[in-house]
């Protein structure tokens, strides 16, 4: 089951071990070189706390209504987890992220991506904009297909940009609408009955 990146934001985090609330998701933490979530930052619950994350590792399930982890202790301070501050002082949201191919072309913004439970981003959702989407509906762009991911933008590769799946549109609708009443003639509807004496 994948999990949407919104959904995330807020979500309870829970220790199985004692029932215990340790905090709420503040944001999930990308590693930008693999489309990964490394970790999950935590609300820091006041002025002067530190940053407190769980690594990704640590999670044990994402559901509905929390996140889950074994021990409360899967919790760790910024400062106890080096790795992940330069991620998480600097997050790469990936939410209203440019798509752009790499031959220049803008195929719209992102408006949502979604994770398997180990943390892997499968797709991104693409917003191409008011009029387009009307049109077109919204794109399915898969991970696979970024090449890179920076602060402002997702770079696709030139051929990867062409597979991106539109769905919901307007036009699309009309299209297929259009289709079904010129198919084969047996759906389109013949001329209408003589008027009997």
């Amino acid at each position: 089951m994948l999990i949407r990146s919104r959904r995330l934001l807020g979500l309870p985090v829970v220790s199985l071990a004692d029932g215990q609330q340790v905090g709420r998701v503040r944001l999930p933490v990308v590693d930008p070189r693999n489309l990964t979530v490394v970790a999950l930052a935590l609300d820091a619950g006041g002025f002067f706390r530190e940053q407190r994350v769980i690594p990704f590792a640590a999670v044990r399930s994402i559901g509905e209504d929390a996140v889950t982890v074994e021990h409360a202790e899967a919790v760790r301070r910024l400062s106890e987890a080096p790795e992940l501050a330069p991620l998480v002082r600097q997050p790469l949201s990936l939410l209203g992220s440019k798509v752009i191919s790499e031959d220049g072309r803008f195929w719209g913004h992102t408006e949502e991506y979604f994770l398997d439970q180990r943390g892997n981003i499968d797709h991104f959702l693409v917003h191409p904009g008011t009029w387009r989407s009307l049109a077109r509906g919204k794109g399915i762009l898969p991970a696979h297909a970024v090449r890179s991911a920076g602060p402002a933008s997702l770079i696709v590769r030139a051929e990867a940009a062409e597979a991106i799946r539109w769905e919901g549109g307007a036009g699309k609708n009309i299209q297929e609408a259009w289709r079904r009443f010129l198919g084969s003639g047996k759906d389109r509807p013949g001329p209408p009955p003589e008027a009997q004496d």
